[in-house]
């Protein structure tokens, strides 16, 4: 099971930046695993 991580909070709001790129992909991990799923696709 997959869920789409599509609200703003998981954005890259520093994509030019490396330490800007990890904390909305764990976030997005972190709140699929609370909702039952294995991953989390980011747009």
């Amino acid at each position: 099971c997959v869920w789409l991580a599509a609200a703003e909070q998981f954005q890259r709001c520093l994509p030019g930046y490396k330490t800007g790129n990890y904390l909305s992909a764990w976030m997005a991990k972190n709140t699929a695993q609370q909702l039952g799923a294995g991953e989390a696709t980011l747009l």
